[in-house]
C-alpha cells in the first residue's frame, strides 16, 4: 500500500498497523498535454493540474516542483481526480496536466501526453509503496509475516535482475492488461524498487513533516516524530 494513506491513518486514527518492508521509491510524474505551448512549469500558471488528493504524496510532488521553480502554488488550479479519470480529462482539455503514479503516466504518454518531470527529478527517492501489516497479525503470526517478506524480497531481487527483464515485461502486461511493451518499459524505468525503507529514511522524515504541517486534520504524534517512527515501523523483518 502507499506510505501516505498508511501514515495518515496511523496519525489520525492510531490504526493498528506497522510498516515492515519497503516496496519502491519514486514512480510518479507530472504529465501534461502533448502541446508545444507547455514546456516547463511556468507554462502551467493559470492552468488546471489534477492530483489524486490534496496534500497527499502526488500533491506534495507538485507543490515541491512549483516551489523550486519560484511559482506561487495559488497561481495553478489544483483539482482532485481519481487516477483512472485523469487521462480522459486531459484528452478532453479539461485539465492541462496531472500528477499520478505509474502506469497511469506511461499510458497517457503513449497516446496523448508527455512527461514534464519525473518525480525522481523533483524529490529524489521519495517514498511510495510499502508492505504494512496489522499488529494483530504480526503478534499472532510473526513467522508467516517473515515468510511473506522473504518472498517479497526475492521478488524484488528477481525484478531488478536484467536477465529476467523480458519475463518481467510479459508478467506486467498480463496483470495490467496493457498490451504495449513501451508503456510497461516507461513505467518500470520510473520506479526504484528498494525493500529497505531505512535507505530513504530522510525522505520519510520529510514526508511526515509535510503530512502533519499541511493537513489540518492530521496532527503530529503526541510523543514526537521519533516515538511515532518507533511505533509505526518495524525493522526486524528487513533482515528476513
Amino acid at each position: 500500500m502507499g506510505l501516505a494513506p498508511a501514515m495518515a491513518h496511523k496519525l489520525s486514527q492510531n490504526a493498528p498497523i506497522k510498516v515492515i518492508c519497503g516496496v519502491n521509491v519514486n514512480g510518479s510524474a507530472l504529465v501534461v498535454r502533448d502541446d508545444p505551448s507547455i514546456n516547463d512549469l511556468h507554462d502551467l500558471i493559470g492552468k488546471s493540474v489534477a492530483v489524486p488528493s490534496l496534500n497527499n504524496m502526488q500533491d506534495f510532488i507538485l507543490q515541491i516542483a512549483l516551489n523550486k521553480s519560484g511559482i506561487d502554488i495559488n497561481t495553478v488550479n489544483r483539482i482532485t481526480l481519481s487516477v483512472g479519470n485523469m487521462q480522459s480529462e486531459l484528452e478532453r482539455g479539461d485539465i492541462e496536466g496531472f500528477v499520478a503514479w505509474e502506469p497511469f503516466n506511461a499510458k497517457a504518454v503513449y497516446t496523448s501526453a508527455k512527461y514534464l518531470n519525473y518525480s525522481s527529478e523533483i524529490w529524489p527517492n521519495h517514498p511510495c509503496c510499502v508492505v504494512a501489516c496489522s499488529t494483530n497479525f504480526l503478534n499472532a503470526h510473526s513467522e508467516k509475516a517473515e515468510t511473506i517478506i522473504k518472498v517479497h524480497k526475492k521478488a524484488l531481487e528477481w525484478m531488478r535482475n536484467s536477465t529476467n527483464h523480458e519475463n518481467l515485461i510479459n508478467i506486467a502486461k498480463k496483470y495490467t492488461s496493457i498490451s504495449e511493451n513501451s508503456i510497461i518499459e516507461n513505467a518500470i524505468n520510473n520506479i526504484g524498487y528498494i525493500y529497505n525503507f531505512s535507505a530513504y529514511q530522510g525522505q520519510i522524515d520529510d514526508f511526515y513533516d509535510k503530512l502533519t504541517v499541511l493537513n489540518n486534520n492530521i496532527e503530529p504524534w503526541p510523543a514526537g516524530k521519533t516515538s511515532f517512527f518507533e511505533e509505526f515501523f518495524n525493522t526486524n523483518y528487513l533482515t528476513a
